[in-house]
């Protein structure tokens, strides 16, 4: 029981933490070859995870791709909502998000810094969320 009551104040200590907070990063790649034809893509996540344990998840890809002086630019947001929590496993807390009584995402937790979250070793910006 000790062990299970350890985990169990850890993981409330975590999502004590997190709660009220957005976590973001963005990732960017840019292409080109010789016939003159460029892409590039930047893709945003952003994390909303509120006080009452619920979670919105959005992530937005911008892509665009030039030739000739002419440019095709493109976007598409994707969002995604359920409810979240830290559980423990192997002696490690991971974030999870749950929609619909399944796990759609888990991360392992850690916080790299003041104001940088790590989930699975990738940092994120953290932030309040503000009201």
């Amino acid at each position: 029981m000790p062990q299970e009551n350890d985990h169990q104040s850890r993981s409330e200590r975590a999502m004590s933490f997190l709660r009220g907070k957005v976590l973001r990063r963005t990732e960017s790649n840019v292409s080109g070859g010789a016939s003159g034809v460029f892409s590039s893509s930047q893709t945003k996540y952003a994390l909303f995870l509120f006080e009452d344990n619920t979670f919105s998840y959005e992530i937005t890809e911008f892509r665009s791709v030039s030739s000739g002086g002419y440019s095709i630019p493109s976007e598409d947001k994707r969002t995604a909502k359920g409810t979240w929590e830290v559980q423990i496993l192997d002696d490690k807390p991971f974030l999870v998000l749950v929609q619909d009584g399944s796990i759609v995402k888990r991360w392992r937790n850690g916080m790299d810094g003041e104001g940088i979250h790590l989930l699975d070793d990738v940092p994120w910006n953290r932030y309040l969320i503000r009201k």
